[in-house]
């Protein structure tokens, strides 16, 4: 791979969105910790433990929840938020629980889990979970139900919390699928019906992405991927190389990839950090006359 070779980010997208959080006096967002949204909401957790329901055309913040505690309905560190259907999931990173909420923020329900988590997904009969302190009984990938009990786990540890690059350890893609990349790792997996499929492997090397059939075979990775998206149409992986947050983007028509780092025409940078359907998600850093004190940009990248 080109170390210098840049890529046009119009050659993929076939736009970028933006939507700006308008916050009223005492409701600035901090630094976003996770993000996830529906047609109707955005949610967004920060680092101060709130989580805020933004109105995904307005951006109006319609409500923020600060439940800090010990108590059923409360939180200590929360990590992670998904959503599902009209459910509003929250996983508790200190106290080791997952509990969910409806649209309007109300509290339904907890569970508790048996280990600390670092992030989750929901899936059709429970949760995926990836388990920081894995054992050989209790392994990174944790399948558990809807009362906590495990199911299953997968994947023996062998790599440390220093490998991690990104708290964001799965993707829902376009379907609804989900997808993971464990830490320090070359490849990407799919969960279907109770099964972990291999389905890419990841080879920046030569800046290409295989999938598992692939009949190329992959040298040893010398970058490390941060975070990867599976879309309708595109893999795209961010990876860090030589100090430089590069990408790859792999066409799942063609199997084709190309890899470097990404231009924007417009000054929007492509940095995104959650996918919602076919559109990855980013917050802009950059300064914006017409954005107030205490305000952001979000910017969706919406691929064909």
């Amino acid at each position: 791979m080109d170390e210098n070779h840049r890529m046009e980010a119009e050659k993929y997208l076939i736009g970028i969105d933006s939507l700006t959080i308008h916050a009223d006096e005492g409701d600035w967002i901090s630094e976003v910790q996770d993000l996830c949204m529906n047609d109707s909401w955005i949610f967004i957790l920060d680092i101060n433990q709130t989580v805020f329901k933004v109105d995904v055309h307005t951006g109006l913040i319609a409500q923020k929840m600060h439940k800090r505690g010990h108590s059923e309905s409360e939180v200590i560190a929360p990590k992670a938020i998904t959503t599902s259907g009209d459910t509003l999931y929250v996983l508790d990173f200190q106290s080791m629980a997952i509990l969910s909420f409806d649209m309007n923020l109300s509290f339904l329900s907890r569970f508790q889990i048996p280990f600390p988590a670092l992030d989750f997904a929901k899936v059709d009969n429970g949760f995926l979970l990836y388990n920081i302190n894995a054992t050989d009984e209790l392994k990174q990938i944790v399948h558990i139900d809807e009362r906590g009990q495990v199911i299953g786990s997968y994947f023996d540890k062998d790599s440390d919390l220093d490998m991690l690059l990104s708290d964001k350890i799965f993707m829902e893609a376009t379907e609804g699928e989900i997808y993971f990349m464990l830490p320090a790792s070359d490849k990407i997996y799919k969960w279907r019906d109770g099964k972990i499929l291999n389905e890419y492997i990841l080879d920046y090397g030569n800046g290409k992405v295989h999938e598992k059939k692939s009949s190329n075979l992959y040298r040893k990775r010398k970058d490390n991927a941060i975070n990867a998206f599976v879309m309708q149409n595109y893999v795209v992986i961010s990876f860090l190389s030589q100090s430089m947050v590069k990408y790859n983007f792999y066409d799942r028509r063609t199997k084709e990839s190309d890899a470097g780092m990404v231009a924007c025409k417009s000054s929007a940078a492509f940095y995104p950090r959650w996918q919602y359907q076919t559109c990855l998600i980013g917050i802009s850093d950059i300064a914006d006359e017409h954005i107030g004190q205490g305000e952001m940009k979000l910017l969706f990248y919406r691929f064909e």
